[in-house]
């Protein structure tokens, strides 16, 4: 069992859709590594309200193809279909997102899920040294987490700011292994 922990402060801009009144939102980042699972714990303030278990299914076990995440980037300078010739990999479609406690009818979380999930198969484990890095990367990943992170408030639209929200706790997972 190994652990890893980091913790920040929420920017000002990340931190609009949580209660304007108090202005320390302290971001807590816990990650523990056992035999085949990895807790993930994601406090706001030391809040957790929600618990989501993150396995590998659909392709991704059977075909591995390195596709970038955006697809195919540059120009061929063909005169050709691009969704004829072009094999675009659904990253959504990998992974199994199953809530344990919470609302299971917020359809931000998964996708959120699914990121982390992604960020750990192709950046975290294969970089911890001998925690975990087998060829077929089969780990189940149980990520508990405050969802006032993603909540909007009555001012605002509900997507304002997601992805520089995500962005922010991608980045702080990545951080905490480079301590």
């Amino acid at each position: 069992m190994i652990s890893y922990e980091f913790q920040t402060h929420l920017p000002k801009g990340k931190d609009s859709s949580l209660n304007a009144s108090s202005e320390n939102k302290e971001l807590y980042v816990q990650a523990t590594h056992f035999n085949n699972t990895i807790l993930l714990q994601i406090r706001l303030n030391g809040e957790m309200d929600s618990t989501y278990e993150v396995s590998s299914k659909g392709l991704n076990p059977i075909l591995d193809i390195n596709v970038p995440l955006a697809g195919n980037l540059g120009n061929t300078g063909g005169d050709y279909d691009d969704e004829e010739e072009e094999f675009v990999r659904d990253h959504l479609s990998d992974y199994q997102v199953v809530t344990k406690l919470g609302d299971s009818a917020d359809p931000k979380v998964p996708v959120v899920c699914v990121q982390i999930a992604e960020l750990y198969r192709r950046v975290i484990l294969p970089e911890v040294s001998g925690t975990m890095a087998q060829d077929n990367m089969q780990f189940s990943l149980l990520i508990s987490m405050s969802s006032k992170i993603w909540r909007a408030t009555k001012e605002q639209s509900a997507d304002d700011n997601d992805f520089g929200k995500l962005v922010f706790v991608l980045k702080c997972i990545k951080d905490m292994y480079a301590k």
